[in-house]
């Protein structure tokens, strides 16, 4: 992971991010064993160690042995702590307390639930917590959706308890199909089948994003909507079936890369450390209630293209297969999904790394 790392450090000193905001506070991370939460979890540790901070990481996961693993330089920080939990668990943050040595336990009596100096105080939430792969939307329609749902309830009471930031992650997939070939802007708002069983994923986050309006304007809360779409990195999963996840994979096992498609599909690409960046930029500067695309709308490329650059790294071919029926149903209706960035370059926030050489450092570092 030698690039990763050093891109890591690259976006700490790029000074777009005002570190110092966060000293001396706790940030809650959901979905922090997934490709964005990871990366942001990394980012927020290699500024604590160069710059001497005292930020404090809580990352929520549902496997505590997995997330050791992936989290196994920061095992002796007393800055980093997991918390294992379900996002879904309406009682999480009763059921997490901090006891005298700074460890996370479950409560088990009532005394302890009745405290509340017992429990964490959480400064900013980010909420990635989700199922973002294309598989899931098919084989667990309803997870997904109460992931969305009940999830971003359960960290909107959380932010509204600790009157705190929560900066929610959402999906470009919230715009539809709009038929129109040009960038998707924040404002920006097409069609939707909510007939069909994909469309657990996309009207989920709809309808938390509405979620997280409706706790801005009734409870006053401090709540900010990132919209990534399109991310790629050496953080994807292993249930990661995203097509972009799939190529990857193939070109580090130096198999050929099967399409199944033409490939004309248009996708705007963003590297999972850029993407990262964008979100803690929009944690430290972006206004409460506003929504911001996390894209870098000059990696614009075809899926063909993505695939032909992958082959070219791993010296393999490029094979054009029919879909089953099943992975069909899968699929986005959009072929042209490319997001504007100017407003969050307006946070003077810019994408590092450029499609055909962030492929290429993905695949070296799996390799």
């Amino acid at each position: 992971m030698k690039n990763y790392f050093s891109d890591i450090k690259n976006i700490v000193y790029s000074k777009c991010v005002e570190w110092n905001d966060f000293n001396n506070k706790s940030i809650l991370i959901t979905g922090a064993s997934g490709m964005i939460g990871r990366c942001i979890t990394d980012l927020l540790m290699c500024a604590n160690k160069e710059f001497k901070l005292a930020v404090k990481v809580y990352v929520l996961v549902r496997n505590r042995e997995k997330a050791e693993k992936l989290f196994v330089e920061y095992s002796n920080n007393n800055l980093f702590q997991i918390i294992v939990g379900d996002v879904c668990d309406k009682n999480l943050s009763q059921k997490i307390i901090k006891n005298a040595s700074g460890k996370n336990v479950s409560c088990e009596n009532i005394e302890d639930i009745n405290d509340k100096n017992n429990y964490l105080h959480i400064d900013y939430i980010i909420h990635a917590a989700g199922y973002g792969d294309p598989a899931a939307f098919v084989s667990d329609p309803v997870g997904v959706m109460m992931s969305n749902l009940t999830g971003t309830i359960n960290m909107l009471e959380l932010t509204k308890k600790n009157n705190g930031r929560m900066v929610f992650i959402s999906t470009g997939e919230v715009y539809g199909y709009t038929g129109k070939r040009e960038a998707y802007r924040e404002e920006n708002a097409g069609i939707l089948d909510f007939n069909k069983v994909r469309s657990c994923y996309p009207e989920s986050k709809r309808a938390a994003e509405t979620l997280c309006h409706s706790y801005n304007e009734q409870y006053q809360t401090d709540v900010s909507i990132c919209r990534p779409c399109h991310i790629y990195g050496q953080t994807m999963t292993e249930r990661d079936s995203r097509v972009i996840a799939q190529f990857i994979r193939n070109a580090v096992k130096k198999e050929n890369i099967v399409m199944k498609s033409e490939g004309s599909q248009i996708r705007s690409m963003c590297y999972v450390a850029d993407a990262a960046h964008a979100i803690l930029v929009v944690l430290c500067k972006g206004r409460r209630g506003e929504t911001y695309n996390v894209s870098n709308t000059e990696s614009s490329i075809t899926i063909k293209e993505m695939a032909e650059i992958l082959t070219s790294a791993a010296g393999t071919k490029l094979v054009i297969e029919l879909p089953s029926g099943y992975e069909k149903k899968g699929y986005s209706a959009s072929d042209y999904q490319v997001l504007d960035d100017k407003k969050i370059k307006a946070l003077s926030w810019s994408a590092l790394t450029e499609v055909s050489v962030g492929l290429k450092k993905v695949v070296e570092d799996l390799s």
